[in-house]
Order: structure tokens, then C-alpha cells, then sequence
């Protein structure tokens, strides 16, 4: 074959400019994947990660924002398949001109060929040239191919695993607050001071609160819990939502000593207190009936050293009278309270309760409650109960444990407030469990009143819903606590002013979901697509200048006219139906000139295309590679 001199047109890149005109509409598919793949990372890491989005169902009539989960995995898979169409889309244009490149410089066996046109290199490629003149060329070409396979199949499987959607609850200001009612002087005031009704009122109304209000974590003896009881409707204050200011009741047993001596330490007037069946002034609110005296295990009463009464009249009217509404006050200091821990038939059980000559009862250190397990190592105080009122024959013997407490009493402020069930607010306590400071509440001695016959109530109704067995210290406190805070709520509401009442903002539940980025995930997936991105870098680089000095003017046209019609015989049936021998396989094809340029090197000729042609090469001998790019004089 003769050789001739490659001339190249003058228009062809040259300069700068044309030659960066040649790199970016030539590789336009390469720089939209590089844009988009920058863009969508930046988008999904500062503005999709941690943003909220609704779930569930769209409406019909809704409004296109805010965006749900839904149209936000719709968008992000339409990115990714966008992402993936543009880098596909090059890659298989790049694949032909790899082909081209390799025919036009150190050539492609067919099986080469077979394996470039399907997107994997074959390792021949790679390494099975050493001592050739174009090894580097053949390298970087093997190591495009293999940078951009991940990007290619991998991008959407890892960025499906690195965007982890995690629920989360937002909150919304309610536009109607929420009404909570203050105790002041009034009409309920008066009514309890005098009557009995409006008092017994107060107390079943609190122990049916108290039920309502119990959970575990009063009776664990660790967790101070304060809760708030609202006659609402469910819309006012949703469960789960936040209250974000509100006054809740506050009772807190600082310390706590079961009494070992109950008759050198609490005085007569409080025994007595305890051991009267009738007319004890002293714990009674409503009615002449002991509360202490209820046999049901768990019966519990405040012991207080004098009896309820009403408070003074302010001025008198014909139908009702005005009575002063106490001051505000914080109780610090002690109290005792009485436990039921045990009844004991004496004809079964008389070594467990024994009566001894001084009218007392002791437990050992190992004797134990068939209610409440072991119980401390204390005196414990009896009282017999006879059949038929015969003195001398007593039945059973009902069994109290003393305890002192120490008490902290008033009312605190607290915010953002969780609602945990319908009508009932709970405190949020400060991360220590612990709270120094209280306010000053004027219902503190009226709710100390009404303890008693509350707790006793409470116990008849098993408002602690709890178990007592080893727990005397837990349910103890908790009883307490629950029966201070189950009073205080009703006679905040049953007291109420007729203008005292405070208003406060409720931020119901609204349950969405955000993506959270995995970080190993999305950095294996930036990586992946940062390969691609150098991969199709290196191919630019090395393309441009085979471009360069072969005078292409367009990459993909100079791809796509490929013509293999003119083959040696020596590989026969060479056609799409041929089944090729392992040695047809290795044959290596190159290019040899035949162009239709004319003379005139400003146009091309209209009426043919320029293309090349392949022939075989058995030797492997190098040959003439006079025409490097599609345009050159036509000499034969």
C-alpha cells in the first residue's frame, strides 16, 4: 500500500478555542452527568437530609407542596435514572470510539472488539502487549473501561442504601390554646366549706382521677412524676402533643423512715388517730367514719396533728356565705403516714401478729406480710377486732406500719408538657430528676385534709393498679404522691374562678419522616461516581490528542463510519451469521485509507462520505498507519 502524507485542513482545531469547542460538544453527554451528579449530591446532602416530608396518601384536591415521602422517592429516582441516562448514553458512544481509536492505532482483535461493544474489557486489552508502541494507550483505554463500570450498574443500588428514611415528629401550634382553670374564691369554694356533700364530691372525684393518672413509674420508688389532670376534648389537646406552659402539682418524699417505736414518736393524738373506730376528728373530712379503719390491704392515711375545718367567713349572705380563700403557701417539713400491711386471723396466724401484755405487736426480721413480702424490722401497731363485740374472744388483728416522711409541697411551672393520655399532662423534669425550686399553692393544707379519706378510697378502688409485694417503700410513696396530685387537680377545677383561668399554647403530633444519609453508603456512592468522573477525564485526555492528530472533527460521526466490508479471505464468512475459529478471534483488524476528501480541504465533497476500511492483519507485523483521522488527500 502506498503512503501518504495526512494533511489536515487549516479549520481544524486550531487553537484554543476549537479545541475546546471539540471537548465539550463532544463529550456534552459526560459534562451534563458531571453537572447533575454535583448538583443532586448537593441537593440531597444540605437539602433533602434532615428535612420532614408528610406520609401517607396524597389527597386529591391537595396542593402539589409540601412535598410527601412519596414525591420526594419519585424525584429522587427520576434523578437517578436521568444520572444514569446521561453516563450510559456516553459510555456507549465511548465504547465505539475506543474501537475506532484501537483500529486506527495499534488495531483490535475480534474478540476485543466483541468484548469493548459489550461494555466489559477483555483482559488482552490490559496487558497482553508489552513491547508494543501504543501499551499506554491500550492501559488507559482498560482502565477507562473498568473506572466507569461501577457508576454504570452500582450508582442506584448505593444510593438506595445510603438514603435511610427514619420517622420523626414534628409539631405545630394548635390555632384555639388551650383554657386551663385556677382555684380561686367562689361558688365551689363555698360549697365545700359547707357542705359535706360538696366535700365527698371532691373526694370520690379524686380518687376516679387518681385512677386515671396512675402509672408504674409512681410506685417505683425512683421518679418524681407530676401530672396534670384537664377536663378538655380530646381536639383541645391531642394525645402526644405538647403543652408548652402549664402549672402541674408538685409533691415530692425526700426522705423516707419507717417508724421503729411508733409510741415514743408519734404522741397519743396521732395513735389515737389511728386506733378511734368513730368521731376521729382528726382524719375525718366528711362524715364521723374512721378512713383509716378500711380493711382492704394498701389502706393508707396522712397522719395530721389537728382536724379539718372550715375556713372563716368573709361575710355572710341569706342563702350562702363568702368564706376567705387561703393564702398561698409551700409546705417543707415532716409528716407521718399509716399503712395497712396486714390482717391476722389469730386462730391461723397468731405467731405472725402476736398480742402481747402491753397491747403491741412486733414483727422479726424475717417475718413477712402474705400482701407485701418482707417487711422492715419495725413495731408494727394493732388493732383487734372482736365477733359479736365480745371483748374477750378478739378475731383478727389489723396490722399498720408508721412511716415518717419527709415532703416538699406546692405547685411548679413547667413547659413543653407531653399530654401521655386523654386529659392528663405530664411534667418534663430537668435531666438530673431533680427540682430545687416549687411555688407557693393555696391549696396545699386543704389537700393535706383531704388525704386521708382519698387514699382510703383509692385503695378500695386499687386506683395504684401496682403490685405490693416487696414494694411497701414504692407504694408507699406513690400513694403519696398520686393522692396529693389526683386532689390538687380536682379542686383546681371544682374551685375555679369565674375569670381565673390562664391559656396555653398546644403543639399537636404531626408524624413525618426525613431522610438520614448512612455516611459509609453515600461515601461509596460520591466515590463510585467520582471513578466515573476521573475514568472519563482520562479518556478525554487521551482521546483529544488521537483526535488532535487525526483531524476528527466529530467523534461520534468519525465512530459510527465504520466500514468492514473489504476483509481478506482469509478469515471466510465474515457476517453476523459466521461462527468464528479461536484463531479468527485473535485476527487483529486496523484500518487502511480510503477517504473521499476532495482537494478543496474548507468542504467535503457532497456526494460521498469519508469513511475507512478494515483489513486483516495475520503477521502482526505493524502497518501503515499513514492515515490516522478520517480526512487526508485521496492518493493511491
Amino acid at each position: 500500500m502506498a503512503t501518504t502524507k495526512l494533511r489536515i485542513p487549516s479549520y481544524h482545531l486550531s487553537g484554543w478555542k476549537r479545541r475546546t469547542q471539540h471537548v465539550l460538544t463532544g463529550n456534552i453527554y459526560f459534562w451534563l452527568f458531571c453537572i447533575l451528579h454535583v448538583a443532586f449530591a448537593v441537593i440531597i446532602h444540605y437539602v433533602l437530609q434532615g428535612r420532614p416530608f408528610r406520609i401517607g396518601a396524597r389527597s386529591t384536591n391537595s396542593a402539589l407542596l409540601p412535598l410527601y415521602q412519596a414525591d420526594v422517592s419519585a424525584l429522587i429516582s427520576i434523578a437517578v435514572v436521568i444520572i444514569r441516562f446521561c453516563y450510559a448514553s456516553w459510555c456507549g458512544i465511548v465504547s465505539w470510539r475506543i474501537i475506532y481509536i484501537l483500529l486506527a492505532t495499534r488495531g483490535v482483535q475480534l474478540r476485543e472488539l466483541t468484548a469493548i461493544a459489550g461494555g466489559v474489557p477483555h483482559a488482552s486489552l490490559g496487558w497482553k502487549i508489552t513491547g508494543k508502541p501504543h501499551q499506554k494507550l491500550s492501559l488507559c483505554l482498560f482502565l477507562f473501561i473498568w473506572l466507569s463500570l461501577p457508576a454504570q450498574y452500582l450508582s442506584g443500588p448505593l444510593l438506595a442504601a445510603s438514603t435511610a428514611w427514619e420517622p420523626v415528629t414534628m409539631r405545630s401550634v394548635l390555632s384555639t390554646p388551650l383554657e386551663l382553670p385556677v382555684a380561686a374564691e367562689g361558688h365551689g369554694w363555698n360549697m365545700f366549706n359547707i357542705f359535706k356533700e360538696g366535700r365527698e364530691n371532691i373526694v370520690r372525684k379524686s380518687a376516679g382521677v387518681a385512677y386515671n393518672l396512675a402509672s408504674p413509674s409512681f410506685f417505683d420508688g425512683k421518679t418524681a412524676v407530676m401530672r396534670r389532670y384537664f377536663a378538655a376534648p380530646n381536639s383541645s389537646a391531642p394525645v402526644h402533643s405538647t403543652i408548652s406552659q402549664i402549672t402541674v402539682p408538685f409533691l415530692s418524699v425526700d426522705k423516707l423512715e419507717w417508724v421503729l417505736d411508733y409510741q415514743s414518736e408519734l404522741g397519743l393524738a396521732l395513735i389515737e388517730a389511728i386506733t378511734k373506730r368513730y368521731q376521729s376528728n382528726s382524719l375525718n373530712l366528711t362524715g364521723p367514719e374512721n378512713p383509716i379503719l378500711n380493711p382492704v390491704i394498701g389502706s393508707m392515711a396522712l397522719l395530721k396533728p389537728s382536724p379539718w375545718q372550715a375556713a372563716p367567713i368573709k361575710s355572710k349572705a341569706e342563702l350562702i356565705n363568702t368564706y376567705v380563700f387561703p393564702e398561698a403557701n409551700e409546705f417543707r417539713g415532716q409528716r407521718y403516714v399509716a399503712v395497712l400491711v396486714d390482717n391476722v386471723r389469730l386462730s391461723d396466724k397468731g405467731q405472725v401478729c402476736p398480742t402481747m401484755s402491753d397491747g403491741t405487736a412486733t414483727y422479726t426480721l424475717s417475718a413477712t406480710s402474705d400482701h407485701f413480702g418482707a417487711l422492715p424490722p419495725i413495731k408494727l401497731l394493732p388493732l383487734d377486732w372482736y365477733l359479736n363485740g365480745n371483748v374477750s374472744e378478739p378475731l383478727t388483728l389489723t396490722c399498720y406500719a408508721i412511716a415518717k416522711l419527709n415532703l416538699r409541697a406546692g405547685s411548679i411551672q413547667s413547659s413543653d408538657c407531653p399530654v401521655v393520655d386523654h386529659g392528663v399532662a405530664e411534667a418534663s423534669l430537668p435531666t438530673d430528676g431533680k427540682i430545687n425550686q416549687t411555688f407557693a399553692d393555696p391549696l396545699v393544707l386543704s389537700i393535706f385534709d383531704a388525704m386521708p379519706e382519698v387514699m382510703a378510697t383509692m385503695a378500695v378502688m386499687n386506683a395504684s393498679r401496682t403490685s405490693l409485694w416487696n414494694n411497701l417503700d414504692g407504694y408507699t410513696r406513690g400513694m403519696v404522691m398520686l393522692s396529693y396530685q389526683s386532689i390538687w387537680n380536682v379542686m383546681m377545677e371544682s374551685f375555679r374562678g369565674e375569670s381565673t383561668s390562664v391559656t396555653t399554647d398546644v403543639f399537636p403530633p404531626e408524624y413525618m419522616i426525613h431522610i438520614q444519609l448512612e455516611p459509609v453508603w453515600f461515601i461509596t456512592w460520591l466515590s463510585v461516581h467520582f471513578a466515573g468522573v476521573v475514568s472519563g477525564l482520562l479518556f478525554i485526555f487521551v482521546s483529544l490528542g488521537h483526535d488532535a492528530a487525526a483531524g476528527v472533527r466529530d467523534a461520534a460521526l468519525a465512530s459510527l463510519r465504520l466500514d468492514t466490508s473489504d476483509v481478506r479471505t482469509h478469515v471466510e464468512n465474515l457476517c453476523m451469521g459466521a461462527s468464528l475459529s479461536k484463531s479468527d478471534r485473535r485476527a487483529t483488524l486496523r484500518f487502511r485509507r480510503r477517504d473521499s476528501l476532495g482537494k478543496d480541504h474548507h468542504g467535503h465533497a457532497m456526494t460521498e462520505m469519508c469513511h475507512y476500511q478494515v483489513l486483516e492483519v495475520d503477521s502482526g507485523k505493524e502497518e501503515d498507519e499513514a492515515l490516522l483521522g478520517e480526512f487526508g488527500d485521496r492518493r493511491s
